[in-house]
């Protein structure tokens, strides 16, 4: 192997790494116990937790867990949700978001499962929920 092949190797390996590391950063703000409001529905609430690439959503009787994957470098960000275990009709179905920080708090733009990634934050792409990190 020669000397421009291997460094060549280390330099794609490198960035990886820092891919990786800032992919986890960026899970980790997201990390503990939120309060998820509706921006169209301010009385109905999430109670959820992220932890790591797992979340656990609860709203009155309903439950929701699965798996989160965060995008911090898309333009704009993305955070997708994984449903493995409710009891509902979402079962193994993904919602394809996006979010911003605002603050202290997260703006998310989830749709259903299934429906399309929304691209921007405006009136015609669906609800948006503001997520206020809990008092611990």
């Amino acid at each position: 192997m020669s000397k421009t092949t291997r460094t060549l190797i280390l330099l794609l390996l490198g960035l990886c790494c820092l891919s990786a590391h800032g992919a986890g950063d960026a899970a980790s703000r997201f990390d503990g116990r939120w309060m998820a409001r509706y921006t169209t529905a301010p009385d109905a609430f999430y109670e959820m937790e992220f932890s790591g690439d797992r979340f656990h959503a609860v709203q009155g009787e309903a439950s929701y867990k699965g798996e989160l994957v965060i995008d911090a470098e898309a333009d704009p960000p993305r955070i997708d949700f994984t449903i493995r275990e409710c009891d509902c009709g979402f079962l193994d179905k993904t919602s394809k978001g996006i979010f911003r920080w605002d603050g202290d708090s997260i703006e998310i733009r989830a749709p259903s499962p299934g429906d399309p990634r929304a691209t921007k934050f405006d009136d015609k792409s669906g609800e948006t929920m503001r997520l206020v990190r809990e008092a611990e």
